[in-house]
């Protein structure tokens, strides 16, 4: 563009140098100023300046609009120019600061007499120039000239303009846009510039989007007359999007196949990626689609390879066996010089594979994953997750793999998805857990990450005393607690700890190694060991401190912690059975690793619950709360009242807490409160009303029942409704006070209500302690698809956790034994062993249970009835 001839002595000023580096706004707008109003021109010198401006301007820069403006005119007057790079560089500029600057539609003659002018160098970018510094009133004006350079067949650049200048018109104008179609169409038929073709296709279905039938004749019209490859790519995308919103998709799928086979690559791979792209299609269309990939996979040219390569990935993880046929294309490329097409050949590779090629196809990732960058290497990591599901006996030659990429150099990310996947192989395989935790011991001897440190250090202590042989573990360990920072060693503390707490046999060398850390000079680490210290010789509290997991919510606990400090009233002990629990642990789900994940929201509302329920002087003599259930839905959200509740439970007493919302902006509700049709066993202790109800506001109405004396008649459910007055509001005068009531869905009491979820990691000595004095032994039958899903169904119906990994269930087992634990409310234990088996009719289950009370355990046994 800077064709001038610079002077010598400029040359040795920017030599070394970037001219337009620290540029100053105010030094060179008085530059500007003094260069454009010369009587004679310096070019070179206008055209460096005009680069500074556009620099300035790209870069964020703001101007003032008086600063604009002044810079607006003064650069107009460089049109006495005949220079064509000074003239173009001056179009650029007016377009950027036609938004920026005042009265520019004042230089509107200029360009349109640049448009229409002899020059056809300038036409083009004076056209763009135009559409930008005028306002859509002028536009019926201008609109001769804008369809005279559209139908322009001398100058394609010319019609290039008008096409693109007319696209961003669409959006202010689209009347005026859409009554240049016959001229699109004709311009797109004759045209014979490929790009001029692609942009009157575009710009004719962008105008023409909103009726379908203009659609389907531009298509018919076009289909047999476009030479652009451009052109035949966009009406390929339009044909999809056709067929995926439901039109005649015979039609429209032949076309598509027609286009597979067209000469220009491009065409060919855009109709194959559009027919495996579609849903719900048959096999034979994507068998067809595939093989033309395949073809693409032994292109010379690398971007066709990768454009067949990362589409036959996608299709991959979706239907494998369609993919089948390409494995020996694709194992020619896992060698490609291209590292990113060899990456992706591999992860396809991981995804069509068999079991007996699993091996080899590790040996030939664990060769070329080093010259490979972080990013690319996680995609590898999770293929092998994937591929681990797949085929959990080979879990042995994939934690290899995986420990030799934690071997090498990489950042934390990378180091993290590998762990996350090892942990993940652990925890879907218990045939893996051994192989992989001593894999992660070995990983942290020389990890630098503190973080998956201390992970690794949490899962020792959570998993490392199931194994047979938990002592082989110890070293690693013990080997933190000296050699690491402190976060380290205090978190290898805590795993020994629980070494020393469930195996009994290790407990004197914990002792030993405990001691030696007492010495230790951080403050946190010596406190550790010696509390851990003390704790494993009292069996009591070894339990309650080591064992047992924080049940409460961490972000409710610290908000409660900060109330306490902040009353000062130090004489009374902190109360952690005022806290609300977490939200209740969900059966895991396995979903596909690159699956777009959509974002979990968790609702506050149980936190939100607490923080109310304090205010009320009524529930101040219930004592703690043993348990807060998630919200349950009575009413839908598109009914008139949709209600909402949590249950809260006591010793004695559960508080029923309905939220509800009024969903009818023309009606507002006063003393709304909530009639049970409770039995004689239950009696209603205190009824909170809301005052009022308006539109789209939450309000909270608590009803509290007192428990039965006898424990067997705890569960019941109730008719419940509505009670308020009703006021219709209309333009703002409430009037028409009538008492109405609105029925819900019954209130149900469940057994799970009354028991709370508690891990017991001393589950076999509990279980013996308790004694078959008040055991109850049930059969039943679930019609459940797994035996992990009748795991979590029972353990959610009877509000019990299953203990000792008993959820996890080997894939391929047909009998299974899960342990459950928990407590009846008032501090009462309830342990549960069920025996499930796969038959004919479903899952067989015999459910014992044990508990201090025979009524509990009748109650609790009751719940599977």
């Amino acid at each position: 563009m800077f064709s001038s001839k610079r002077d010598k002595k400029d040359e040795e000023d920017l030599e070394g140098g970037n001219p337009f580096g620290n540029l100053d706004k105010s030094t060179f707008l008085l530059e500007a100023s003094s260069l454009f109003n010369e009587t004679s021109l310096n070019t070179r010198k206008c055209t460096f300046c005009l680069g500074k401006i556009l620099v300035l301007l790209n870069q964020g820069e703001s101007m003032s609009r008086a600063e604009a403006t002044k810079a607006f005119f003064a650069i107009t007057k460089l049109s006495q120019s005949r220079d064509v790079n000074l003239r173009r560089m001056m179009y650029l500029a007016i377009k950027e600061l036609s938004q920026k600057a005042d009265d520019v539609i004042m230089a509107t003659q200029t360009l349109i007499k640049d448009v229409t002018g002899k020059d056809d160098n300038c036409k083009a970018p004076a056209l763009r120039a135009l559409l930008a510094v005028i306002d859509t009133s002028m536009i019926q004006s201008i609109e001769r000239y804008i369809r005279e350079s559209l139908v322009s067949r001398s100058l394609p650049a010319l019609s290039s303009a008008a096409l693109v200048s007319s696209m961003h018109l669409l959006k202010a104008c689209p009347d005026i846009v859409g009554r240049w179609a016959s001229d699109i169409q004709q311009v797109a038929l004759s045209s014979d510039n490929q790009m001029v073709q692609y942009q009157c296709v575009a710009l004719y279905y962008n105008a023409r989007k909103g009726a379908k039938q203009d659609v389907m004749k531009m298509f018919e019209k076009l289909r047999n007359r476009l030479h652009s490859p451009y052109a035949m790519c966009f009406l390929i995308r339009t044909v999809a999007k056709l067929i995926q919103d439901g039109d005649d998709s015979k039609h429209l799928m032949d076309f598509l196949r027609t286009c597979t086979r067209h000469k220009s690559d491009m065409v060919g791979y855009e109709a194959a990626a559009a027919i495996v792209n579609l849903k719900n299609q048959p096999s034979d269309s994507l068998k067809a689609a595939v093989s033309v990939l395949q073809l693409f996979l032994a292109s010379s040219k690398a971007v066709l390879r990768y454009a067949a390569v990362r589409t036959l990935n996608m299709v991959s993880i979706i239907h494998p066996d369609i993919v089948n046929p390409c494995n020996l294309d694709l194992e020619n490329l896992c060698s490609d010089s291209n590292r990113l097409v060899a990456t992706l050949a591999n992860t396809t590779l991981l995804n069509t594979c068999n079991e007996s090629s699993v091996d080899r196809l590790m040996r030939q990732i664990s060769n070329f994953v080093s010259d490979i960058s972080d990013e690319l290497k996680i995609a590898v990591v999770q293929n092998i997750r994937t591929l681990c599901r797949r085929f959990p006996k080979k879990h042995g030659s994939l934690l290899s793999t995986l420990a030799s990429f934690l071997r090498e150099e990489g950042g934390l990310e990378y180091k993290s998805a590998t762990v996350d996947t090892i942990i993940a192989i652990i925890e879907d395989n218990p045939e893996a857990k051994e192989l992989g935790l001593v894999y992660l011991c070995e990983f942290i001897e020389d990890c630098e990450h503190t973080s998956l440190a201390v992970r690794i250090l949490y899962l020792l202590g959570q998993e490392g005393p199931r194994v047979k042989d938990p002592r082989r573990y110890i070293r690693y360990i013990y080997n933190r607690t000296q050699l690491e920072n402190f976060a380290v060693r205090a978190a290898a503390i805590s795993t020994l700890a629980r070494f020393g707490a469930l195996c009994q046999d290790l407990l004197p060398d914990v002792l030993v190694l405990l001691d030696r850390c007492k010495m230790d000079p951080d403050d946190e680490v010596r406190d550790r060991a010696t509390m851990f210290r003390f704790l494993l010789t009292q069996p009591l509290l070894k339990n309650l401190y080591i064992l047992s997991k924080l049940e409460v919510s961490l972000p409710m606990l610290e908000k409660a912690l900060l109330a306490y400090i902040e009353a000062r009233d130090f004489e009374r002990s902190f109360d952690i059975g005022t806290v609300p629990l977490a939200p209740a642990e969900q059966p895991p789900t396995i979903e596909p690793i690159l699956a777009a994940r959509p974002k979990q929201i968790q609702s506050d509302l149980p936190q939100e619950s607490f923080k109310f329920l304090p205010n009320f002087p009524q529930f101040a003599a219930y004592g703690p709360l043993f348990k807060m259930s998630d919200p349950i839905i009575l009413s839908d959200s598109d009914m008139e009242r949709y209600v909402k509740l949590v249950k809260h439970v006591f010793n004695n007493h559960i508080v029923l807490e309905f939220i509800c919302v009024n969903t009818m902006d023309n009606q507002i509700l006063e003393n709304v409160s909530v009639e049970l049709g409770v039995s004689d066993e239950f009696e209603v202790d205190a009824s909170i009303s809301c005052p009022a109800l308006e539109y789209n506001v939450e309000g909270r109405i608590y009803v509290s029942l007192a428990f039965p004396e006898s424990v067997s008649n705890s569960v019941d459910s109730f008719p419940a409704k509505l009670l308020y007055l009703l006021k219709e509001d209309i333009n703002g005068n409430p009037n028409c006070v009538v008492l109405d009531d609105y029925p819900i869905n019954e209130v149900e009491i469940e057994v799970s209500d009354h028991c709370k979820k508690v891990e017991q990691w001393n589950f076999n000595e509990l279980w013996e302690e308790l004694g078959e004095g008040c055991e109850i032994a049930e059969t039943f039958l679930l019609q459940e698809p797994t035996l992990k899903d009748a795991v979590w169904k029972v353990a959610n119906h009877l509000g019990l956790k299953p203990c000792m990994d008993s959820d996890s269930v080997p894939s391929g087992k047909t009998t299974h034994t899960v342990m459950l634990s928990g407590l009846f409310r008032g501090g009462y234990n309830v342990l549960a062993i069920g025996r499930m088996g796969l038959s004919e009719e479903g899952i067989a289950i015999k459910l014992v249970l044990r508990s201090s009370s025979t009524e509990i355990s009748e109650l609790v046994a009751s719940a599977m009835g």
